[in-house]
């Protein structure tokens, strides 16, 4: 099928959208963390570093589209996610955007917020666990470049 530029760069602008927004939520993650992917390549369209997936475990599929084939985008997500929950993030024009992931995931999520006390205590949580594993990557990084001098 017929996929013109201005499609293209429309899904463009939701890869790169929902890949700042990660990196906004999680301040400790960088731009080489969570990247948007060219279009056109295959697999996911967010791609997220090994500190990134501690922070965010989901395998991204985003589509920008005012006809949403939703059955063939979970079956184009699921292909790609490996071992992680797939996520289809998805939008149309003058739209929120929204996301569609498995149902147990989404229990398995919301029961988390729930046993953790507060929904904030848990993000607080994954936050720091974040922040720990960018200072120990940063540690480690320096101990390489000292032991190459």
């Amino acid at each position: 099928s017929d996929v013109c530029s201005s499609d293209l760069a429309k899904g463009r602008r939701l890869q790169q959208r929902v890949a700042s927004d990660i990196q906004m939520a999680f301040p400790c993650l960088n731009s080489d963390d969570v990247r948007s992917v060219s279009m056109g390549c295959s697999g996911e369209d967010v791609l997220l570093s090994q500190q990134a997936r501690m922070c965010f475990p989901y395998s991204i599929e985003c589509k920008n589209t005012e006809r949403l084939a939703i059955w063939s985008a979970i079956e184009q997500c699921s292909q790609n996610s490996g071992k992680y929950t797939p996520l289809v993030i998805f939008k149309k024009n003058h739209s929120d955007i929204y996301a569609v992931l498995p149902w147990k995931a989404l229990l398995d999520l919301v029961t988390q917020t729930r046993t953790a006390g507060s929904p904030s205590m848990n993000s607080r949580k994954r936050r720091r666990v974040c922040e720990l594993l960018a200072e120990a990557t940063q540690l480690m990084n320096e101990d390489d470049d000292n032991m190459s001098e």
